[in-house]
């Protein structure tokens, strides 16, 4: 608390002469005023602007604060005579006033989860960038395949996840970059990335029913192949059902009152299929096999065709990839029965 000059009762200025040709009481009028100290932390952080400017203020005076961030810090919150984390912020100067303004780091995070989409199960130790620019910053997935990269200065970036030792057919849903903005202090979560397995599905499009003895009908069979998702040079694969099909005999236990359902197959009970050309998928990509039944004696049969085995030829190298994981629809079988 201070007291400043304000005026003399004669009128005169704060320094001035008087004669005196009598006796004479001059009185000085003076102003109490109150102090307001303001500070940052940490120190350096930032800066603490008021209005109106000064430190000292007459009683009841109403003063605005406003905390002003350093490069690479955001105001969080006011201690000592002022509290919240309003800014601007007004303070009443009904006696001497202490206030600081406290600053963090302005300096955000990015987390997400790494999944399989088929079961939500997490894929672990996956490689996550965090790309700005020329900057690239790692991390790895844990156990339940949440990443988070921390101290991540407000920016534009792209997060992208890293398909090394994936399967060849399949794809992130979203893609394996996703751009995000981060910014002051702000925690961007949700940067998730669901590693969805390529589906093949095979389905029978045509039943003969019935079929006279010695004829030949041709039954086709559908891949669709919309969801897998990279380009490649063609598919080689097999299907096959069950291979009694072709091998029933008459009065075999199996009971089949037909002699052999002929086949173009080989070995018995596949089919194999090559040089189907996808350079590249999109929308419905639907392949259509096509194989030969010939009756010899009279029964009946339904076909179950089952995908098992399949690879991809490398449109680079030429060379044979294996696909582990493909799953196989049966939408629709085929009855072929012969009288």
């Amino acid at each position: 608390t201070r007291y400043v000059y304000e005026s003399w009762s004669d009128g005169g200025a704060q320094t001035h002469d008087v004669t005196l040709t009598a006796d004479a009481t001059f009185t000085a009028a003076l102003v109490m005023e109150y102090e307001l100290g303001t500070a940052v932390s940490p120190e350096g952080a930032g800066s603490v602007d008021l209005d109106p400017t000064g430190a000292w203020y007459a009683p009841g005076t109403s003063v605005q604060l406003t905390a002003v961030a350093g490069t690479g810090w955001a105001f969080d919150h006011w201690e000592g005579d002022l509290s919240g984390t309003d800014n601007p912020a007004d303070l009443t100067m009904d006696g001497p006033k202490s206030v600081t303004a406290v600053f963090g780091s302005d300096n955000g995070s990015v987390s997400g989860r790494v999944f399989r989409v088929e079961d939500s199960s997490p894929l672990p130790d996956r490689e996550v960038l965090l790309i700005v620019d020329l900057d690239t910053t790692r991390t790895l997935t844990d156990a339940n395949g949440d990443y988070t990269f921390s101290d991540v200065p407000p920016q534009d970036y792209t997060v992208v996840a890293d398909t090394t030792g994936l399967t060849l057919f399949g794809q992130f849903v979203p893609g394996r970059e996703q751009n995000v903005t981060v910014g002051p202090a702000e925690d961007v979560t949700g940067v998730d990335f669901g590693y969805r397995l390529a589906v093949v599905t095979v389905r029978t499009l045509a039943s003969q029913t019935p079929v006279s003895v010695s004829t030949t009908v041709t039954i086709s069979l559908e891949l669709d192949v919309s969801e897998i998702p990279v380009p490649i040079a063609g598919l080689v694969g097999q299907i096959t059902w069950p291979a009694a099909l072709a091998d029933y005999t008459e009065d075999s236990e199996a009971g089949a009152v037909w002699d052999i359902l002929v086949v173009n197959e080989d070995p018995a009970g596949t089919l194999r299929f090559s040089a189907v050309s996808i350079m590249g998928v999109s929308g419905d990509v639907l392949l259509a096999l096509t194989f030969d039944v010939v009756a010899t004696a009279v029964g009946g049969a339904e076909f179950d065709p089952l995908l098992t085995e399949i690879s991809a030829i490398d449109p680079d190298t030429g060379a044979s990839i294996d696909v582990l994981a493909v799953v196989t629809l049966v939408e629709e079988r085929v009855t072929v029965t012969v009288q």
